[in-house]
């Protein structure tokens, strides 16, 4: 678990199994890293500056969240046996000085529990936690997608915070208890309950007593006992624990879902950050088995399924992550530079470069926004439960509001969900469950009526949704990825040989170049390739990519580099694309085209959909996306090679349809003078196989992507 950064201990290293490596790999939690500027914590002249409550709330509100996905957890599983206890850590830069980061966190600490919130602050600070999470949901380490729910977080109220993080039923001022011969430790509890609620961990607690709390109550623990020792434990009441660096390395625990760095990051914060991150990733779902448990579930492990089954996804992705905060701009650049140096060790980040054709048009792709609708119940799938149960149970309540109140919290579902599951009862198709406990089957069948649909909201032009292409790492021996680079600048730099000759003669004729320099242009043609070949590897000039040049496996399964074209539907796709567009030209109706590769675990393009199968509205995210202009006609084409044995395609083609169709056929959108269509096309080998209903959505052939399209 060593943290390496001297040179030397790296080329020494036997095995790297570092940080990105261990998440990886499914041993530890995935780390969100908020990425907003939020720099209040550098004026330290104001401690009640209302941009420095907003920065705790936010951590607090998390923390929040964090405590109730894993209540909900403990009530679906019965019992607290597993995951952890979830703790906030604030690690500060200082901690005596005048104006101590820690004591500027401290009281801001006291403002919030004794009740000094001001509510606009506090509900922004929710809001532009959904707004991040929603439009950002990638982890810095980790493979997966942040899965929210924006209920659980828009719902959170003062008193849930109050209940959650200071375990007291209503606010009050903060009591500060040492513990007898214990110098590094103090205690903080709210005045309107027994229960602790923080740990102050520093080098010298005394000291600190005697220059930062003249005016607070100081008690003495009746125990001489340390709480930095019983942290792990799942009784522990502490929430919070503050300290400085003396507590980043020598210590294990599984309990932090939330770290704040305040004003940490200036100079060399690499070993510090990447140590301390390091201390909240660990994670145990079942005793003794220290993966995720979605990497679990894949292995086959029978108490990982049984325990998935049962909860929900938003609740397993909130235990299951780390989520750090920075106090200023710097700090979190610190952090990710710090993050990105860590990543780097599995591997060189190779950046290939956007083409110069895709600087001259507008790539529009689509967004979207959620809209308050909940399917019908003639789209959703079988529901698992005794039927004849709920509505006994439902019929014997005799008012059917009664189920709001005993189901609305825990649910957070809306008013209208209870007519819907009268609808279901009525005309939804059941399979009969083993379960006889009717609040868990109405529980479920809540959240399976319960959905919200998302619409588009507006085509907006291409930013960096599309990143993947400066994301490919390689590890290899340095030579390998010099020469790798080498034959990467050698295609990113080709030219059509015969058209740029005549090019240089012409200027050559008009006296513009002399021969000197046209013999040196020449030269520097030869010097490129549309093709070069590296290991398992073709580095490919593909006209009119987004970016440059595309890089294939010849094979499956390459583990020295990733985010490429190594799947052989793609790759075949891409080949056949080449061949037609070379010989019969079949895209030059239009007045320009690009297309662009997607990769589905960092690019942000993609069509949600309903997975009936899942009860949930998920991303399909095809693996290609072209852009068609003609005139003011501009055409949008998603296109995706999978096999057909594939069955939920049917849910992505339903998906795409309520967006982009309606009964008559393909919607046209408007902005700036555009008319705006958006095709779904699946690529496979034999189209004829396919059912008749969703036949007209696949293609065998490339020049088919442009079939149905009106030029």
């Amino acid at each position: 678990s060593a943290t390496f950064t001297d040179v030397w201990d790296i080329v020494t290293t036997v095995y790297n199994f570092n940080l990105d490596r261990f998440i990886g790999k499914g041993y530890g939690k995935n780390v969100y890293l908020s990425q907003q500027e939020l720099n209040a914590f550098k004026d330290k002249e104001d401690f009640y500056d209302v941009s420095k409550q907003k920065i705790v709330l936010k951590a607090l509100i998390l923390l929040t969240v964090i405590k109730k996905a894993k209540n909900n957890i403990d009530k679906k599983l019965g019992n607290n046996k597993h995951y952890h206890n979830p703790l906030m850590i604030a690690l500060v830069n200082s901690v005596h000085t005048g104006k101590a980061d820690l004591e500027i966190f401290f009281k801001q600490l006291e403002l919030i529990a004794s009740g000094k919130i001001d509510s606009e602050i506090f509900e922004n600070a929710k809001k532009e936690l959904i707004k991040e999470f929603t439009e950002h949901p990638r982890y810095v380490f980790g493979h997966d997608e942040l899965l929210i729910n924006e209920k659980a977080i828009a719902t959170i109220n003062v008193r849930d915070m109050v209940e959650q993080v200071f375990n007291a039923p209503s606010f009050g001022g903060i009591e500060v208890i040492k513990i007898p011969k214990n110098n590094e430790e103090l205690i903080l509890k709210l005045k309107t309950t027994e229960k602790p609620f923080a740990l102050i961990k520093i080098g010298d607690a005394g000291k600190w007593v005697k220059e930062k709390l003249t005016n607070y109550e100081i008690n003495e623990s009746y125990e001489n006992t340390s709480y930095f020792r019983i942290i792990n434990q799942k009784d522990c009441p502490a929430n919070i624990l503050m300290g400085s660096r003396a507590f980043y390395e020598g210590w294990n625990s599984n309990r932090p879902n939330v770290m704040i760095f305040i004003n940490i990051g200036i100079g060399d914060a690499k070993k510090y950050v990447t140590q301390s991150i390091g201390r909240g990733v660990r994670i145990e779902p079942i005793k003794d088995k220290r993966k995720r448990l979605i990497p679990l579930k894949r292995e086959n492990e029978i108490a990982a399924k049984e325990i998935y089954s049962k909860l929900k996804p938003e609740d397993i992705s909130l235990i299951e992550t780390l989520f750090v905060l920075g106090t200023n701009k710097d700090n979190v650049q610190k952090i990710l530079e710090s993050i990105k140096y860590e990543r780097n060790k599995s591997g060189e980040i190779i950046e290939l470069e956007k083409s110069e054709l895709s600087k001259r048009y507008t790539l529009l792709i689509p967004v979207y926004k959620n809209i308050e609708e909940m399917s019908s119940v003639g789209t959703l799938p079988k529901f698992e439960g005794d039927k004849e149960l709920i509505s006994n149970f439902i019929e014997w309540l005799e008012d059917d509001r009664l189920l709001y109140p005993l189901f609305a919290e825990e649910n957070h579902i809306e008013p209208k969900a209870i007519v819907k599951i009268k609808e279901f009862l009525d005309k939804g198709e059941f399979k009969r469950s083993n379960t006889s406990y009717v609040y868990t089957q109405i529980s479920k069948l809540l959240r399976h009526v319960h959905i919200t649909m998302q619409d588009l909201k507006k085509f907006k032009a291409l930013e960096d949704e599309i990143l993947h292409f400066k994301q490919i790492r390689v590890s290899l021996e340095t030579n390998e990825i010099e020469k790798l680079k080498e034959l990467i600048e050698k295609v990113k730099g080709y030219k059509d040989a015969k058209i740029e000759k005549e090019k240089y003669k012409e200027l050559l004729k008009s006296g513009k170049i002399d021969i000197d320099e046209f013999t040196s242009k020449i030269e520097e043609l030869s010097r490129t390739s549309n093709e070069e070949d590296f290991k398992d590897l073709k580095i490919k000039y593909i006209v009119n990519h987004y970016y440059l040049p595309v890089i294939l496996s010849t094979k499956e399964k390459i583990n020295y580099i990733n985010h490429i074209i190594n799947v052989e539907s793609e790759r075949k796709f891409i080949i056949e694309l080449e061949k037609q567009v070379q010989k019969n030209g079949f895209l030059n109706d239009f007045d320009w085209w690009m297309f662009s590769k997607l990769d589905a675990s960092l690019d942000e393009v993609y069509i949600p959909y309903y997975n009936r199968g899942h009860n949930r509205i998920e991303k399909f995210k095809p693996d290609f996306i072209f852009w068609l202009g003609k005139g003011d006609k501009y055409y949008i084409i998603f296109v995706d090679p999978k096999g057909t044995k594939h069955t939920d395609y049917e849910y992505k083609v339903d998906g795409y349809k309520f967006i982009f169709e309606d009964g008559q056929g393909k919607k046209t959108f408007t902005r700036d003078g555009l008319k705006i269509q958006v095709y779904l096309k699946l690529y496979t080998e034999d189209k004829n196989k396919l059912s008749k209903g969703y036949k007209a959505y696949w293609f065998d052939s490339p020049k088919d992507i442009i079939g149905g399209i009106n030029v």
